[in-house]
């Protein structure tokens, strides 16, 4: 994630090396390690995931009728 408004080139660059950082054997055996297991993708794959995530939980939390307290 990155602040809004943040240059595309900069979006680029930054999502470029985490996903190369990502696919670094010792960076997957440290995530695996802790249960994790990394994944890549684009910064577009992810927003969609992020969006699709937040109706999910904005969806249990009106079906539960949660509230903040």
């Amino acid at each position: 994630m990155a602040p809004t408004g943040t240059p595309p080139e900069v979006v680029s660059r930054l999502n470029q090396v985490i996903n190369q950082i990502l696919k670094r054997e010792d960076v997957a055996k440290a995530f695996e390690s802790q249960g994790m297991v990394p994944a890549t993708s684009t910064p577009t794959e992810f927003g969609r995931l992020v969006a699709k995530d937040e109706q999910r939980w904005a969806d249990v939390v009106k079906k539960s009728n949660i509230t903040a307290e």
